[in-house]
C-alpha cells in the first residue's frame, strides 16, 4: 500500500468536501416537490396553488447552480426568472504549464505547449477524485486533464506539490431563466442594471403572485441600487473598495451596504407588497444569521441607524467613501431600514457549519482522529492561525503518533497592505503562508490547509494553499524570502514558486473557508 502525502491528504479531504456540499446535490437531498407542494427537509411546506404566478430571483455566487435547481423542481410553473451572478471565468483552458516555466507574471495560467504527464500512484488518487468530484458538480461536463510539472514533485522529504495543482473547469450552466452577470467583488454598471430589473421584477409580482427569492454570498456586490441619486459605477467601486480594506469585520460591512442601499436590509423585500415570498439561502455568514448574507435584500432587518453611525466612526471611514456618500452620513440623512412584520418563510441549504461537519465527517472516514475548532471563525487572521496551532499541537502532544486532522471554518480578516492590488493572493493563502512560518519551529510534519469553497480567494485564481513545516525552509532554499510576501499581501506568488496552490476554478458555491490541520498521515492503514 503506497504511503499517503500528508499535503495530498489534506486536498483530497477538502476536494470530497466540495463534493459533499455541492448546491444542486443539496436541493436533491433537502427539497422536494410532492404534487403542488414543495417539502423541505425542516418539515417547512408551501402549497403553490394558490398562486398564479411564480417568478425566481437568484443573487449570489450560487445563484446559478440554486436557479438551476428549482427550475428543475418547478418545471412549467415558473413564470419568470432572474439570475445575478458573478462573471467567475478563469483565464485557463484544461491543461497547463507553471508559471515559473512560462515566466508569467499575470496570475493567468499558460496552456502553451502542455502534455499529459505520468502520474505516480498518489497522483493517480488525485486524478480518479478530482474526476469523480467533476461528476458530483454537474456543471463540469468536459474532460479534466492535468498538466506540465506533474502533480506531485518528489523532494527528499517525500512529495511537494506542483505549482499548478489541481484544476476543474467546465462550460457555463444552462438555465431558461434569464442571466444577469454583474462584478465581483466590486460593483460596476452591471450590478446597477440588475439591481433596475430585479426591482421592477418584485415591484410588478402584484397579490397572487410567490417570489422565490435564492440568495447567497457574493450578492452584496452583483447587486445594486444606490441610496444616494447620481452614484456612478465609480463612487460603487469606491465604496466598495473602502469597506473591504477597512478594520470592519463583515458583519459590520454589511451594516453600512445594508443603509446605503434601495436593495439591501430588506427593502428589496418590502418592494414585493402583497406578493408571497420564499427565501432559500447559501450563507457565506456564520450560524444563522440570514441577515447578513448578500447584506439582506428581502427579511426585514435589526441593524439599526445607532450601528450604523457608531461603525463608520469607530472604523474611521466617512472621509475615505466618496464625496456623496460622505455628504448625507455628516447631514443625518441615511433613512432607517425597514422593520415591519411582513411574513417571509425562509430555508437554510447550506452553510459553513455543514462544510466544516463534511470534512471532519471524511477525515474521520479515511482513519484520522478528527476535532472540530470551534471559536475560530472570525479574526485577524495571525491571531485564528496561532490559537489554532496552538490547540493542534497540543492535541499532538496529547496522541503521540496518532493520525490527526483539525476543521475549522469561518473567514479570517486579513488586512491590506499599500496599495491594493499590489501583490497576489487572499486570506487562505495569507493564513496557511504566516502557518507554514509558525509551524517551522518544531512542526514540520504538521499540514494546514486553507481554501475558499468558490473556488476563489482575493485577486487570486487559487481557491487557498497547503504547506507544511518543510515550506519555509524548502522556499529559503531557493531564495524565497517568505516575510516578503506577507508584508505585499503576495502570498500567491509565494506559491507560485514555491508550490501548495489549490486551484478550482469557481465552484458555483459560497459557504465561507474550510481549514484543516493534520499530522501523521503516513500512519494510516
Amino acid at each position: 500500500m503506497p504511503v499517503l502525502d500528508g499535503k495530498q491528504t489534506a486536498v483530497d479531504i477538502f476536494l470530497q468536501t466540495l463534493a459533499a456540499i455541492d448546491v444542486e446535490h443539496l436541493f436533491e437531498q433537502r427539497i422536494r416537490l410532492e404534487g403542488d407542494t414543495l417539502v423541505f427537509d425542516d418539515g417547512q411546506r408551501v402549497d403553490l396553488r394558490p398562486y398564479s404566478r411564480i417568478y425566481v430571483v437568484g443573487i449570489g455566487k450560487a445563484s446559478l447552480k440554486m436557479g438551476r435547481a428549482i427550475e428543475h423542481l418547478l418545471g412549467h410553473r415558473l413564470t419568470k426568472g432572474i439570475l445575478v451572478a458573478p462573471d467567475e471565468r478563469l483565464p485557463v483552458k484544461p491543461g497547463f504549464r507553471s508559471l515559473r516555466e512560462t515566466g508569467d507574471k499575470s496570475g493567468g495560467l499558460s496552456t502553451e505547449g502542455t502534455t499529459q504527464p505520468p502520474f505516480s500512484a498518489s497522483s493517480r488518487r488525485s486524478w480518479r477524485l478530482l474526476r469523480n468530484l467533476a461528476s458530483s458538480l454537474r456543471s463540469l461536463r468536459v474532460p479534466l486533464r492535468l498538466g506540465g510539472e506533474g502533480l506531485l514533485q518528489p523532494v527528499s522529504s517525500g512529495y511537494r506539490l506542483a505549482n499548478r495543482a489541481w484544476l476543474l473547469r467546465g462550460p457555463e450552466m444552462q438555465v431558461k431563466s434569464e442571466v444577469i452577470v454583474a462584478s465581483h467583488p466590486t460593483p460596476d454598471t452591471r450590478s446597477l442594471i440588475a439591481g433596475r430589473k430585479v426591482i421592477e421584477l418584485v415591484s410588478q409580482a402584484g397579490a397572487g403572485s410567490l417570489i422565490i427569492f435564492l440568495i447567497s454570498g457574493g450578492g452584496s456586490s452583483l447587486l445594486e441600487s444606490p441610496l444616494v441619486p447620481a452614484v456612478t459605477a465609480d463612487d460603487l467601486a469606491e465604496l466598495n473598495r473602502v469597506l473591504v480594506t477597512s478594520s470592519a469585520p463583515i458583519h459590520e460591512i454589511n451594516v453600512v451596504r445594508k443603509h446605503l442601499s434601495l436593495v439591501k436590509g430588506g427593502r428589496l423585500g418590502a418592494l414585493a407588497g402583497q406578493a408571497a415570498c420564499l427565501a432559500i439561502y447559501v450563507s457565506d455568514v456564520n450560524g444563522g444569521d440570514l441577515q447578513s448574507i448578500a447584506s439582506n435584500p428581502v427579511l426585514p432587518d435589526s441593524a439599526t441607524l445607532e450601528e450604523f453611525y457608531g461603525i463608520v466612526t469607530r472604523h474611521n471611514l466617512i472621509d475615505r467613501f466618496p464625496p456623496k456618500y460622505a455628504a448625507i452620513i455628516k447631514e443625518r440623512r441615511v433613512p432607517p431600514l425597514p422593520h415591519d412584520d411582513r411574513p417571509v418563510t425562509t430555508f437554510l441549504l447550506s452553510d459553513n457549519r455543514g462544510a466544516v461537519t463534511a470534512a471532519a465527517r471524511i477525515a474521520s472516514s479515511l482513519g484520522f482522529t478528527t476535532k472540530i475548532f470551534d471559536g475560530l471563525e472570525e479574526g485577524y487572521y495571525k491571531d485564528i492561525a496561532s490559537n489554532m496551532i496552538d490547540r493542534f499541537t497540543g492535541l499532538e502532544k496529547q496522541k503521540p503518533g496518532q493520525p490527526l486532522c483539525a476543521v475549522s471554518g469561518g473567514e479570517v480578516i486579513c488586512p491590506v497592505h499599500g496599495s491594493p492590488g499590489s501583490g497576489l493572493g487572499g486570506r487562505n493563502q495569507e493564513f496557511v503562508l504566516y502557518s507554514a512560518a509558525k509551524l517551522a519551529d518544531g512542526f514540520r510534519s504538521t499540514v494546514v490547509l486553507s481554501c475558499g469553497t468558490d473556488g476563489i480567494d482575493g485577486n487570486s485564481v487559487a481557491a487557498g494553499a497547503v504547506a507544511d513545516g518543510n515550506t519555509i525552509g524548502d522556499a529559503s532554499s531557493i531564495g524565497l524570502d517568505y516575510l516578503r510576501f506577507l508584508e505585499n499581501n503576495d502570498s500567491f506568488s509565494f506559491f507560485r514558486r514555491a508550490g501548495g496552490l489549490v486551484v478550482t476554478g469557481p465552484t458555483g458555491n459560497n459557504v465561507r473557508d474550510i481549514r484543516l490541520m493534520l499530522c501523521n498521515a503516513d500512519r494510516l492503514a
